[in-house]
């Protein structure tokens, strides 16, 4: 009788074990451009920005974790986006992370004659079901990493940051 109890107690306290997504790089999206295409990359300064981030945040479990890359390229004054590319580092137990397949760049200055800035938007989807007593947890989030031709980033409507800089 007593391995009965022990047993139940043990399976209603213990977390159920779901899959998350593995870490490694996610599928490469296309880039969906409101305006026309940059310059050649022999007519301009190419760059890479790189930032590691943490979006699709749902209480009580941890974030995922993000490394996103850019190639930017900028004709003074103005500045493109040429590719991203995103690599998930950590997906903490039942988080299954999802890249949308396009990225939408437009530009960051409407003002008129101003420099042109591309701004690519790449949107996170984050699904969790999982058990932890006394609750079934479903969760779906949504997170926005926002990078700019400048070398700047923001995550999920936080000030623009310059990469290369911690992010907290």
């Amino acid at each position: 009788m007593r391995a009965i109890v022990v047993l139940t107690l043990t399976s209603l306290c213990g977390c159920s074990q779901t899959s998350s997504t593995p870490p490694g790089a996610l599928p490469r999206p296309s880039l969906l451009r409101s305006t026309g295409q940059p310059p050649a990359p022999a007519d301009a300064d190419s760059a890479r920005s790189e930032v590691t981030v943490e979006t699709c945040r749902g209480a009580p479990f941890l974030p995922a974790s993000l490394k996103v890359s850019w190639e930017r390229t900028t004709r003074d004054p103005d500045g493109w986006i040429r590719d991203v590319q995103v690599e998930l580092l950590d997906a903490p137990e039942g988080l299954i992370v999802e890249l949308a397949p396009t990225v939408t760049v437009g530009g960051a200055n409407l003002e008129p004659n101003a420099p042109w800035v591309d701004v690519a938007d790449v949107a996170v989807s984050c699904t969790r079901r999982q058990f932890r007593f006394p609750r079934q947890y479903d969760q779906s989030l949504k997170g926005l990493v926002q990078l700019k031709a400048s070398g700047e980033f923001s995550v999920d409507g936080s000030p623009w940051t310059p990469a290369g800089q911690p992010k907290g």
